[in-house]
């Protein structure tokens, strides 16, 4: 039995999977863009360029959160039905 050529194996590889000087700097480009973001302290969202949790950027969207609901909390049915009947949808 014949050895295997190790180095022509790579190269064959190597030639095979596309990997070009140019996909290998955007491999290495977004792999430290990656740990940055990791490593640098950021806000998640962002809106208009402010913190979500700003209440300029809460006036921004019309922010309105659930805890300041008047009413009981609505059940299944109750939350469904009025796009239901939107929808067309026979009532039961």
């Amino acid at each position: 039995m014949g050895g295997v050529d190790h180095d022509a194996v790579l190269r064959q590889i190597a030639q095979d999977s596309g990997w070009s000087g140019r996909y290998a700097f955007l491999i290495v480009v977004s792999a430290a863009i990656s740990l940055l973001g990791l490593l640098m302290p950021s806000v998640a969202v962002l809106i208009g360029g402010l913190p979500a949790d700003d209440p300029a950027a809460r006036r921004l969207i019309g922010r309105a959160p659930q805890e300041i609901a008047r009413e009981r909390p609505l059940t299944l049915r109750e939350n469904l039905a009025p796009f239901g009947r939107l929808a067309g949808v026979p009532w039961r």
